[in-house]
């Protein structure tokens, strides 16, 4: 894991540091020093500072990347969710209908492209005109009222837009295929535009959270995940939005390529959604948790016992982008985007969480000319801001200092002990003999093996330890499928790390 505490430092200490080498400086240039250049002995600061992190987006729930390795390593869907969401079930359920997103952040202005035609109604039903193949109309805000103009020209209180053919709405510049465009006031001086009366299907064929290439249960447990959440989000009568809450591309999803993969795994798990204590779960997902996932409360509010901080091996699986990344930041630009002079010295202190992660955590930045605290998320964005192409993507990061000849930090806090690996290489049974095996090792010790069997309402522990490097448990079990998920677990703490999850049947 990564380390929970970034590189440290003492402030009064480095300003004095600062000070005793300006005074050398300023000594030795009125003096006529001996030889030109920094003198013997003078410490200088960092010229560059280095972040170190992992995973992209909150890291709470399901990691899609995490997923992916699961999905690579024989996982099925409903296995990725029951590890992602602790105690949640898959059901099946209902589907809701009339679902609506809001395509983009409130704006001024908003432009619509036809495909073969755009039809506007004012004030609910009032018919304001039609316009053909590739017309295009702006609206815009005026006062209480908005102004449709272009290929169609009218005004209103509130605007409805039906289209025939996919129709394009900038911002976002996505394509539409289904539903009905609206425009309504947002109580500023902005317009709000929402694409309403989807069916669910319709609403998750225009889903762009996940690759269509990516393996199908992976594909599937994305639109199990995805649909919990419209499902409940719909319930509360509430607006989706599409650039926050889930990624709604609309008909770009079809001509993305490989739609009909992604279509399938839709069609497959129509109703299925994740439950917990029979009632919908919040189905958080993020792009990738860098190895671990962490608990609600910590990057929200409300802890939920099915959102909980664990090992994440499938977000490390060969292929991820963001299990790791670096950006590094010059002393130089650092203190003059925080205005700090030059930076010296860059901490974290405070709360960070079990996974590593800063969010309720405090940057502390000493410069040159003085010092600053800046929470975590707010020295995200500072940063995201200041250099795009260098953002924080993910609040799991440590920092270190590069260059100069300043004293070193203290250590970083020791490691935790190395997490145990594995894999299931055989799950069956012989007639009423259920037998799992594999194989696991751990650099601190033999790990404990433990074994959750769940067919139904019944579930069963079972545990043994490896030995030589491999494991295997046997028990009798009744006629049905159940689902059988291993752990491994740390020899010295206990800590667990997920081997995966079979189906087996007893016939």
């Amino acid at each position: 894991m990564t380390s929970r505490v970034g590189a440290t430092s003492r402030p009064r200490g480095l300003r004095a540091t600062a000070a005793f080498a300006a005074v050398v400086l300023a000594v030795t240039a009125a003096f006529g020093a001996l030889g030109s250049g920094t003198p013997v002995g003078a410490q200088t600061g960092p010229t560059s500072f280095t972040f170190n992190g992992s995973g992209w987006g909150h890291g709470v729930g399901m990691s899609q990347y995490g997923a992916r390795g699961m999905a690579t390593n024989g996982s099925t869907a409903d296995q990725i969710l029951g590890y992602y969401y602790t105690g949640a079930s898959v059901t099946t359920v209902a589907e809701n209908s009339g679902h609506r997103a809001l395509v983009a952040p409130a704006g001024p202005s908003f432009t619509f492209t036809a495909g073969e035609a755009l039809i506007v109604y004012r004030d609910g039903s009032t018919p304001v005109g039609m316009s053909g193949p590739g017309s295009v109309l702006t609206v815009t805000r005026s006062g209480a009222s908005m102004v449709v103009s272009g290929a169609v020209n009218g005004s209103g209180g509130s605007l409805r837009i039906d289209f025939i053919g996919p129709a394009r709405v900038s911002p976002p510049n996505h394509r539409y295929q289904f539903g009905t465009l609206t425009v309504a006031l947002d109580g500023t001086s902005n317009l709000l535009v929402r694409n309403e009366n989807l069916t669910m299907t319709e609403l998750l064929y225009g889903l762009g959270e996940m690759p269509s290439l990516w393996p199908t249960e992976a594909l599937k447990a994305q639109a199990i995940a995805a649909r919990t959440f419209a499902q409940k989000r719909r319930a509360a009568n509430g607006d989706l939005r599409s650039w926050m809450d889930i990624a709604l591309i609309g008909y770009d999803k079809v001509t993305s390529g490989s739609f009909e993969r992604w279509k399938a795994a839709v069609d497959a798990t129509v109703g299925r959604v994740v439950t917990y204590n029979g009632g919908l779960i919040d189905a958080l997902f993020s792009a990738s948790s860098g190895g671990y996932t962490e608990n609600s409360e910590y990057v929200f509010v409300a802890p939920l016992p099915y959102l909980r901080a664990k090992p994440d091996p499938g977000d490390l699986v060969a292929g991820n982008p963001h299990a790791a990344w670096t950006r590094t930041f010059t002393a130089a630009e650092l203190g003059t985007w925080f205005g700090v002079g030059t930076m010296t010295s860059v901490s974290i202190t405070g709360n960070v969480s079990v996974s590593g992660r800063t969010n309720r955590a405090t940057i502390r930045l000493v410069g040159t000319t003085g010092t600053k605290d800046v929470s975590s998320p707010d020295f995200r964005a500072w940063i995201a801001a200041a250099a795009p192409s260098r953002a924080l993507i993910s609040p799991k990061f440590t920092v270190q200092a590069v260059g100069g000849t300043a004293p070193a930090p203290p250590p970083p806090a020791p490691r935790g002990p190395a997490l145990p690996v594995g894999t299931i290489t055989a799950a069956g049974a012989s007639r009423k003999t259920i037998t799992v095996s594999g194989t696991a090792t751990d650099p601190d010790g033999a790990p404990r093996i433990r074994v959750v069997s769940t067919m139904g309402t019944v579930v069963g522990t079972r545990e043994t330890v490896a030995s030589g490097g491999r494991w295997s448990v046997s028990w009798t079990g009744s006629k049905g499928t159940r689902n059988v998920c291993v752990t491994a677990l740390d020899a010295p703490t206990g800590q667990g790390a997920s081997l995966g999850c079979r189906s087996v049947v007893v016939k």
